[in-house]
């Protein structure tokens, strides 16, 4: 397998992982044991700060879609904008809220977690830059 095709494979598992972690989250609560359940309806509503939080998560989860797009396409600009769109995201955690997974839940969230390791360091390994700057350059004539 080509580093190319290895790259995309790993966003199209990433998409895969992500999708299923929040597919499962949202159409499986009972997945979630009892005790956690019980505690999730006692939480406050959403208050002012939270709203900003959640209005920036989903600002940086549309970056991390572009960003997704771009390191499949094989674009420079996609790798770095995925890469700094994580490294923001990881970051703003702290702002959020405990947040409770069922087991299934938790394991796509994981698992998308380690793909985007991967992604990255597949993205910026020795000889990445050559295969993104070809992207670039099209398709080479004989």
């Amino acid at each position: 397998m080509s580093s190319a095709r290895l790259i995309q494979v790993l966003v199209m598992l990433y998409w895969l992982f992500g999708s299923l972690d929040v597919l499962t989250s949202t159409l499986f609560p009972g997945l979630l044991p009892e005790p956690l359940r019980a505690w999730q309806q006692t939480e406050p509503q959403n208050g002012f700060i939270d709203t900003l939080v959640i209005t920036w998560m989903l600002i940086l989860l549309a970056v991390l879609i572009a960003g997704s797009l771009g390191v499949y396409r094989l674009r420079n600009w996609g790798r770095w904008l995925f890469a700094a769109a994580n490294v923001v995201m990881f970051a703003s955690y702290p702002l959020l809220d405990a947040m409770v997974y069922s087991w299934l839940g938790g394991l796509f969230a994981d698992l998308a977690l380690v793909i985007t390791g991967a992604i990255v360091m597949a993205s910026f390994a020795p000889g990445a830059s050559q295969l993104f700057r070809a992207a670039l350059a099209g398709p080479s004539s004989p």
